[in-house]
């Protein structure tokens, strides 16, 4: 087990690098939650006049940090402790200190070589792949998406951009078109039990394996390392324009802050041409209904008497 006095050192002297920051938020890796009383009690005591503040499970994975709820508090520094060795670049509101705890053993369990082969040939067989972002602060993640986007896109399959930051079946369930979804995160934030998930989930490098830009033997399981660096594009115009999602989602274009709506055909309709509302009203399971014009059954007596013997046929 880590030297607990060894945590709190590492982290006071990253809070001593802000002296004119009085709102201090710390994110800690699930190994050292039980610290986090002697944590706080050390911090209060030497840092007087600061106010400090643990974040919950974040938002987005143990390996990502979690400016968003850091904001909530309206804080100046997110101290993150992460066990990954390389250094974090990241321009965000707050900012973020990464203290790299490298001794802290992982606990994340691997899949297994053949649930790879079988998520590589899930993908080959998938009509549509739900693009699942789990990641907002990793760098390279926007690049992730564009990359896995246009992977599907030439492949002749559709496409589906996902936003959640911790997916559940619940949340996945809401998709049935979906055939597999791709998750965008660092490596040890995959799922790993998808027993309950009605679709399979698989991983950046499956999806390039599967779709020929990467061979079988690709060792490189993190997305940032794997997907090759992209062309920079106007994001001043341009949300979700894609013709492999026409059929799930209609294309979105932003010009200022005037929204317009493209078809599958490239040109603008108004917003009541948009039929997405009304396909999900469509696709909800609404119960039994009897309607406005028909009258409920009448109750009348059943048949009576043992199965074999009943005291009137019908």
């Amino acid at each position: 087990m880590i030297d607990p006095s060894s945590v709190i050192e590492r982290i006071s002297n990253a809070v001593s690098n802000y002296e004119n920051e009085s709102r201090i938020c710390l994110q800690l890796p699930k190994e050292l939650v039980y610290l986090t009383a002697k944590i706080y009690q050390n911090l209060v005591k030497s840092f007087k006049g600061k106010r400090f503040y643990f974040l919950a499970d974040s938002t987005f994975g143990i390996h990502d940090a979690d400016v968003t709820a850091a904001q909530h508090i309206n804080a100046d520094v997110l101290i993150f402790v992460t066990t990954k060795e390389e250094k974090y670049i990241e321009n965000t509101e707050p900012k973020v200190c990464y203290v790299n705890i490298r001794d802290i053993p992982s606990s994340t369990t691997t899949i297994s070589p053949m649930r790879r082969y079988y998520l590589i040939e899930k993908v080959k067989n998938a009509s549509i792949i739900g693009i699942l972002v789990g990641s907002f602060t990793v760098s390279r993640y926007s690049e992730a998406i564009e990359y896995c986007s246009k992977l599907i896109k030439n492949s002749g399959r559709k496409s589906l951009i996902v936003y959640l930051g911790e997916p559940n079946v619940a949340k996945l369930a809401n998709l049935p078109e979906v055939d597999i979804f791709v998750q965008i995160c660092e490596p040890e934030n995959i799922i790993q039990n998808q027993k309950e998930y009605y679709q399979p989930i698989a991983s950046v490098r499956e999806l390039a394996i599967a779709l020929g830009d990467k061979e079988l033997t690709e060792e490189e399981f993190d997305f940032r390392k794997l997907v090759p660096k992209m062309e920079k594009q106007d994001k001043s115009f341009t949300i979700v324009n894609s013709d492999s999602e026409e059929d799930i989602l209609p294309g979105i274009n932003s010009s200022g802050l005037e929204i317009s709506v493209k078809n599958k055909h490239g040109e603008l309709v108004s917003a009541g041409e948009n039929r997405v509302s009304e396909y999900l009203e469509n696709r909800v399971w609404k119960g039994v209904e009897i309607g406005e014009k028909r009258e409920p059954a009448l109750i009348s007596m059943g048949r009576s008497g043992r199965a074999k013997d009943y005291n009137e046929t019908i």
